[in-house]
């Protein structure tokens, strides 16, 4: 009988150990539940034995997936949010019923409340033209606010019920490489049935998981990560781009600049700031990204040194070169208070006290863009407090 890895779905053989889905024959003849050697490595060693990722067929595998669905999952990362609401994942959830997850709320700084968050969100959503049911505010990681999903789940599921004989409600999971998919699914289903790792592409196949309720057999179906175009962590060896994501609450530093200063996001991206109009001497800006990405301050001709020299460590050798090969260019953005410049993959900058026009050098592919800000500054002189900033 054909089996399936529990890890990523991938048809188990035990002909060639070089192919995807090995396992010893001893172990595709028992009767336990299976997991490849590549998750088995994933899960035991954090070795990483991906090759190059195949997005179109994972775009296949979704969309199978969303098709059978009687609810959509979406999950998107507020950390990473412009490489997690992708245009790809918006498409796909045109017309049907949503349940919207927003994970890592954790992540953000203690003084950004949920309700600015859910307000945001709801902008954003409405924006891009998604209604969704009910949307949840969790850390999957640290359990917060998972329970409150399966009460989401059993309101929508009786409306389905009313019109739908078959009681079997059918949830799809669906979001980008590394937002915590098969980490989230696992706490729905109460036990680890699907490989949670730091790398992108653990999920290859559809997999499909039930959970029996009182009222009906709920089935959770894990799809592939979608690959995001223009995040810049995915410049980068999987085994440091993971760092790049925050496994605690983000860094936040705040800093005044003036004209002509370059702030750094090490030696990433950086950006120029080129004017600080109507009259003021000086912008206040907050940066947060990951604790492992060190900012920097100083000016232009710096920049370009420190960026080829050893004085960031972000960069190992190796990932030095790969990253450096790219092509770089240079772009002008203008962003006004209460909004944050973000580079996908990387971090952000919100601006306190503006407006600032910046030229921003990084790797011609990555996404940066300007949005509205998560927290409010209606009282400026209450948000920032002088001793926390950097001079």
């Amino acid at each position: 009988m054909e089996k399936t890895c529990k890890g990523c779905g991938l048809k188990l053989q035990s002909e060639d150990a070089k192919k995807e889905g090995y396992v010893p024959y001893e172990k595709l003849i028992s009767n336990q539940e299976i997991v490849c050697k590549r998750c088995f490595r994933l899960k035991h060693y954090g070795e990483n034995l991906e090759k190059e990722e195949d997005k179109l067929s994972y775009q296949v595998e979704v969309k199978k997936a969303i098709k059978e669905a009687d609810i959509v999952m979406p999950i998107f990362d507020i950390i990473d949010f412009e490489s997690s609401f992708t245009d790809e994942i918006i498409d796909l959830l045109e017309d049907k019923t949503i349940l919207a997850i927003i994970n890592k709320i954790d992540l953000l700084p203690g003084y950004i409340h949920v309700a600015e968050v859910s307000k945001w969100i709801k902008y954003y959503f409405t924006e891009n033209n998604i209604y969704p049911e009910d949307i949840a505010y969790i850390s999957a990681k640290n359990k917060y606010g998972v329970n409150g999903i399966f009460r989401k789940i059993q309101y929508i599921a009786k409306n389905i019920l009313k019109k739908n004989l078959d009681s079997n409600i059918k949830i799809t999971v669906v979001g980008v490489s590394n937002v915590g998919k098969s980490n989230l699914i696992n706490l729905l289903l109460e036990k680890n049935v699907n490989t949670v790792s730091k790398f992108s592409g653990t999920t290859k196949k559809i997999i499909k998981n039930k959970k029996k309720t009182k009222e009906y057999m709920l089935t959770i179906i894990d799809t592939p990560g979608l690959i995001p175009y223009g995040r810049l962590s995915d410049l980068l060896n999987s085994d440091l781009s993971y760092k790049l994501v925050p496994s605690g609450e983000i860094s936040r530093k705040t800093f005044r600049l003036k004209e002509n200063q370059v702030f750094m996001f090490e030696n990433l991206a950086y950006f120029q700031v080129m004017e600080i109009p109507d009259g003021k001497a000086s912008a206040i800006i907050s940066a947060y990204a990951s604790r492992e990405i060190k900012f920097h301050v100083t000016n232009i001709d710096k920049a370009k040194e420190l960026s080829k020299n050893d004085f960031f460590k972000f960069l190992d050798e190796e990932n030095y070169n790969k990253y450096f090969n790219n092509e770089f260019v240079t772009k002008e953005f203008i962003i006004n208070e209460n909004e944050d410049f973000v580079i996908a993959g990387l971090g952000y900058v919100e601006v306190k006290r503006g407006p600032i026009t910046i030229n921003v050098t990084l790797p011609k592919d990555v996404k940066a863009v300007v949005r509205k800000s998560i927290s409010k500054n209606s009282d400026l002189e209450e948000e920032i407090d002088e001793d926390d900033l950097c001079w």
